[in-house]
């Protein structure tokens, strides 16, 4: 990676950090740039080391560009617009099982793979199949998303790529704390635990897909 390169990671880390400084904090201006900021400084990132010329990368960089998308309607706080930015986080999910399916594999976490299934299935049979039979619209969403974000996370142990792997979890743990502060129990620092785990999963998966070689 060129200097560049590492300049945009280090904006990258800088604009997380602020967001994790203000966010709950009631600081909503400074929130709504610095949450953003970092998927669009990833797909800068992305983007100089050339995502666009393979089919691996230009699945991330549209993966991203969901993950922008969703930041933005999430931080509008509006019922209606929680649908829609599901929607968006769901394209992501599906584009970054792309770009996983796209990249060179090696041998498999079958560890990984095992464990993933096992803790997926026990939310999903625990926490939203329940919800989804009290509330079928306000329930069968969270589940449809939950079930495809564990099936990404088992693509990312198969894929045998660590980075890859560890961020496709963090963005499982992400999604669980933001699952269970809304339909759940609710606790203090969840907001904080859901963008510190957001942000490394996309830090992660972004330098996991394009520089698969930096981890053996």
């Amino acid at each position: 990676m060129n200097t560049y390169a590492w300049l945009l990671l280090a904006v990258t880390a800088a604009a997380a950090a602020v967001d994790w400084c203000v966010v709950g904090r009631g600081l909503r201006e400074v929130e709504q740039v610095a949450g953003p900021a970092v998927p669009t400084f990833l797909a800068a990132f992305a983007w100089l080391l050339h995502a666009d010329l393979t089919t691996s990368g230009r699945w991330l960089l549209v993966a991203l560009g969901f993950c922008l998308l969703g930041d933005v309607l999430l931080l509008r706080r509006s019922d209606r617009l929680l649908g829609i930015g599901l929607v968006s986080f769901l394209c992501a999910q599906v584009a970054f099982a792309g770009s996983v399916l796209t990249m060179s594999h090696r041998q498999p976490f079958w560890v990984g793979v095992v464990i993933t299934v096992l803790l997926v299935l026990a939310v999903v049979s625990v926490a939203l199949v329940p919800l989804a039979r009290r509330d079928p619209v306000e329930g069968v969403p969270p589940l449809a998303y939950g079930l495809v974000i564990g099936a990404v996370g088992c693509v990312a142990w198969w894929s045998g790529h660590l980075l890859v792997a560890v961020g496709a979890s963090l963005f499982i743990v992400s999604d669980a704390t933001l699952a269970s502060s809304r339909f759940g129990r609710d606790f203090r620092g969840s907001a904080l635990v859901v963008m510190v785990t957001y942000h490394l999963a996309l830090g992660l998966l972004t330098v996991g897909l394009l520089r698969p070689d930096l981890v053996a």
